[in-house]
């Protein structure tokens, strides 16, 4: 992967894997036919979006370079 030059850069790795999960959990839900796991999927998807939200924050708040 190289070095990381930035912080963004760091920030950019970590709020990747988040979206992934936040459409795995989605993908789930929307599939599942058991109302119970569909409710822990939908749960588990806020809780990946609310680590992207806060990641995109940190972000935001970020300098843009080092």
């Amino acid at each position: 992967m190289g070095k990381f030059k930035t912080i963004n850069d760091i920030l950019d790795v970590a709020i990747e894997p988040e979206q992934e999960a936040v459409e795995f959990y989605s993908a789930l839900a929307s599939n599942s036919k058991n109302s119970e796991m569909k409710v822990v999927f939908e749960q588990l998807a806020k809780e990946e979006m609310d680590h992207k939200s806060r990641l995109l924050k940190i972000k935001d708040k970020a300098p843009t370079s080092e």
